[in-house]
C-alpha cells in the first residue's frame, strides 16, 4: 500500500507500507479522520463530520464510530480529543489489532 502521506524515496520510488501491519492500520485511520463526510462521491459516508477537529467538531464517539464503520479491523482502546490554543484539537487513538 502507498504510504500516507505520499512520499518519494531517495531511489525515486513511492514509499510503501506493508498491507498487514500496524503502521498500515494507523495510516488508514489517519486518512479516514482527515476526510470530511461527503467528500468522496463514491463513498459519501466515509470520513468524519469535521476533519479539522474544531472544538465544535468530531467527538470521541464520532471518531470511534467512523473507525468501526469504515476503518481497518482494529479494536479501539481509547480516543482522546484535546483542544489546542488555535481552536482545533489534537487526537490520540490507541488500538489493538
Amino acid at each position: 500500500m502507498l504510504a500516507f502521506p505520499f512520499q518519494i524515496r531517495l531511489n525515486g520510488r513511492a514509499a510503501l507500507v506493508a498491507d498487514d501491519s500496524e503502521e498500515c492500520d494507523a495510516q488508514q485511520i489517519a486518512f479516514l479522520l482527515l476526510t470530511r463526510i461527503g467528500e468522496r462521491p463514491l463513498a459519501p459516508e466515509y470520513g468524519t463530520p469535521d476533519p479539522t477537529f474544531d472544538v465544535r467538531g468530531s467527538s470521541e464517539a464520532d471518531i470511534t464510530a467512523a473507525i468501526a464503520a469504515m476503518g481497518p479491523t482494529v479494536d479501539v482502546d481509547s480516543v482522546t480529543v484535546t483542544p489546542t490554543a488555535d481552536g482545533t484539537s489534537s487526537v490520540e487513538i490507541t488500538f489493538t489489532r
